[in-house]
């Protein structure tokens, strides 16, 4: 995927180069684990990419905007948004 950071450190997505993420022998669309973090409550955007992995050749990692209306101690746990 194609990101870019601005002179405050804020990533942009700016556009996915593959539609599918292939970790051991699965190939996982990124666009159905957006879709799930979408529905948590609390999550306004998300956005999930391929990291290259030295034993699983890739894995999922995502990213996500919690919603305005959440106050700090509301927000959700990594393992929440597993």
């Amino acid at each position: 995927d194609l990101v870019y950071y601005n002179e405050d450190g804020r990533f942009y997505y700016y556009e996915r180069m593959k539609s599918l993420i292939k970790c051991l022998d699965y190939e996982v669309a990124p666009c159905e684990l957006e879709e799930i973090l979408l529905n948590h409550p609390f999550v306004a955007e998300a956005v999930v990419v391929g990291v290259l992995h030295p034993e699983f050749g890739e894995v999922a990692k995502a990213f996500v905007v919690i919603k305005d209306s959440v106050c700090l101690g509301m927000c959700p746990t990594s393992e929440e948004l597993q």
